[in-house]
This record gives C-alpha cells, structure tokens and sequence, in this order.
C-alpha cells in the first residue's frame, strides 16, 4: 500500500517538474523586463495568455500534490499507530503465553513428585545415589570414625566395669584392657578387601 502511494506521489512529482520544466524553459526565452524597456520588441499576448493558464495549472496542481502529500502522511501516521498497536498486543500475547507455560511447568513439578512415575523415578534416583555412596571413600572414613568412636567408648565403658568389679584380680594380665593394644591386634580393613 505505502509502495502505491509512492508511485502515485512519483508520478504526480514527476508530472509537476515536467510542468516547472517547461515554464523555465518558456521563462528564459522571454526577454527580462529590462530588455524590453530597450527595444521595441513585445510579447505577443497569446504566449502570455498561454503561460498565464500554465502557471495557473501547475500552481492547482501543486496544491492538490500537497493535499494528496498530506492525506498519505496521515495514512503513514495511521499506519505506524496500528503497527505500535499490534507490537503491544503481540508483547502481551507472548507475556501470556510465558506466564502460562511457567505455570503448567510448576504444576507439573509440583505432582510429579506424587505420581507413580515421579516416585519410581526419585527411589532410582536415590537407590544410585545410595549405591554410590556405599562405594566412596567418604563413607568408608565415616564408617571407619564411627566404628572407632564406639569401639573406644564400648572399650572404656567395659573398663570401668572391669575396674568396678574387682577385675584383673591379683595375678592375671591386664593387657586386654589396654586400647593401644586391642587397636593394633584389630584386622587391618585393606589386608582383608585384598
């Protein structure tokens, strides 16, 4: 549309300066006013009669360009309105559409962990992870920690009510209660991995 409006405005332009053209050129051949002061030549009043009309047609024409001019500037100006309109309507669809989707994606984050596939998936998930665990070093020093810090307390523990009861009575060793040394007499966990 706006593309026919240029032609159009093209056409009438180019029709004008055609116009304007020719009055120039009609201009430049008639003598200036000082020059007809000095010689007796005259205009013949056809040509002014001619020019006259001419000048009056190209100035009606130019007033209907402008009318024409403004008529396609508010078309443009309507125009560029509706396209800032659809820009703004299209925004909010998109807005829209992405506060829909994130809602649809928190509901379904928030039941598929109460679906059966959700929890099928989250004890996998959790048996790997387990199973892993039980394979790191990390649970091996926690295993070892716990293992010692019981061993020491059941072993102090056993001690006092060694000490308590009257034990090692006179004459028998008392190496078993010693912590150092049930330590060193206990199996290395490496030797019996290998």
């Amino acid at each position: 549309m706006e593309r026919q409006a240029n032609m159009g405005q093209n056409m009438c332009y180019s029709k004008t300066m055609m116009n304007l053209s020719y009055l120039l050129n009609m201009m430049a051949i008639m003598p200036t006013t000082s020059q007809r002061m000095h010689s007796s030549l005259s205009l013949p009043p056809t040509f002014l009669r001619r020019t006259s009309i001419l000048v009056e047609n190209l100035f009606e024409h130019l007033k209907e360009q402008g009318g024409e001019i403004k008529k396609l500037k508010g078309q443009k100006e309507e125009s560029e309105e509706r396209l800032a309109n659809i820009e703004a309507e299209y925004e909010d669809i998109v807005q829209s559409r992405q506060e829909a989707y994130e809602k649809a994606k928190l509901e379904i984050y928030k039941n598929f962990l109460n679906s059966k596939e959700g929890k099928t998936i989250l004890n996998d998930y959790w048996e790997s992870r387990k199973a892993e665990f039980l394979k790191s070093i990390e649970f091996k020093n926690t295993l070892v920690k716990k293992a010692v810090i019981y061993y020491s307390h059941g072993f102090w523990t056993c001690a006092k009510q060694f000490g308590v009861q009257g034990y090692p009575p006179p004459g028998m060793s008392s190496n078993f209660l010693d912590e150092e040394a049930g330590l060193d007499d206990a199996p290395d966990p490496d030797e019996e991995e290998a």
